[in-house]
């Protein structure tokens, strides 16, 4: 119903790329021509201690990148960030 009132709208599903992994993803025919994007909030730990440097906090990050990019999909938001 939103896109027939405005076809711009882009609806984003999704609150982490796991969520999208397992729940969304794996069933096109509930998402195909109505999702334009996902989100991911990439809160990860890495050993009990805060960090700003790259490894899991990048590869967290980039996951929804990878999951929007296979599905096809144009645009994967970060809804939230930070470390532990």
């Amino acid at each position: 119903m939103a896109l027939r009132v405005n076809p711009n709208y882009r609806i984003v599903a999704g609150n982490s790329a796991m969520f999208v992994a397992d729940n969304i993803e794996p069933d096109p025919s509930c998402w195909k021509g109505l999702l334009k994007g996902v989100s991911h909030h990439p809160y990860t730990s890495d050993a009990g201690e805060t960090s700003f440097r790259p490894g899991s906090n990048t590869r967290s990050i980039d996951d929804i990148c990878v999951r929007a990019r296979e599905m096809g999909l144009p645009y994967p938001y970060l809804t939230e960030g930070g470390t532990e």
